[in-house]
């Protein structure tokens, strides 16, 4: 019985502890999380979903797009690169890549960075109206799922254009310490690209000094917010 509970217990922890190591990031490299609503104001370019994959597994991922639901859109109007195929528009409960066109396999401990890999919504709206995206990302070869929101509203702010926080942080890539230069007191988090908080700390104007020797090598995102809600964010590499 303890040798079954044993077995029944390290299964588990390999489970939970693969599913944490499929991470999915923006183009600047800030998780994306299960739950999370993302909002752009432009059918430009710049309102391009780049979504890059990482895989810190021993085992290939073989990652399934589902377009869970569509609210304030048909899907004629989305366009969404994976892998080698384009698809210019897309239909409520579909899973991509659709049947016939190849898988896309990120390798073990591989990656998945290409800015081709993106969603895009070219329609505009009337009056206040908006269009939602919900999309569920699956690993055919494990229990990993990942559910957002793709979002567009042109009448939203976005935090990215106008509530930047003046920060500089050196050396983005580090062994032990990390120096930041704020020019406000702000509270900062850092999180692993699966989205876990690993470390918080409080910053005050000026320069100062972070300790970072107690983190393993990875990236990380660095979460600056001020007493206003303003929020920014910054990379760096632990070796």
């Amino acid at each position: 019985m303890k040798k079954q509970l044993l077995f029944l217990n390290l299964f588990l922890f390999f489970t939970l502890f693969s599913f944490a190591q499929i991470s999915i990031t923006d183009k600047d490299g800030t998780p994306i999380n299960d739950g999370d609503l993302i909002t752009t104001n432009t059918i430009e370019n710049s309102g391009k979903l780049v979504f890059y994959v990482d895989n810190n597994t021993d085992a290939p991922v073989n990652l399934k797009v589902t377009i869970a639901d569509i609210v304030g859109s048909d899907g004629s109007h989305l366009q969404f690169c994976y892998g080698t195929t384009c698809y210019f528009s897309v239909e409520n409960g579909a899973q991509y890549p659709a049947a016939g066109d190849a898988d896309v396999i990120i390798d073990a401990n591989g990656q998945l960075h290409s800015a081709g890999n993106y969603f895009w919504n070219n329609s505009d709206t009337e009056g206040d109206a908006t269009i939602e995206y919900t999309i569920k990302f699956e690993d055919a070869n494990s229990d990993f799922e990942l559910t957002m929101t793709y979002k567009y509203d042109k009448n939203h702010v976005n935090v990215s254009e106008f509530n930047q926080i003046p920060v500089e942080i050196f050396p983005t890539v580090a062994k032990e310490n990390i120096t930041i230069n704020v020019k406000e007191n702000v509270a900062g988090s850092i999180f692993d690209l699966s989205g876990r908080l690993v470390k918080k700390t409080q910053l005050t104007t000026g320069s100062q000094t972070v300790n970072v020797s107690d983190l393993s090598a990875q990236t990380y995102i660095l979460k600056l917010e001020n007493n206003k809600g303003q929020i920014t964010t910054r990379k760096f590499i632990i070796k």
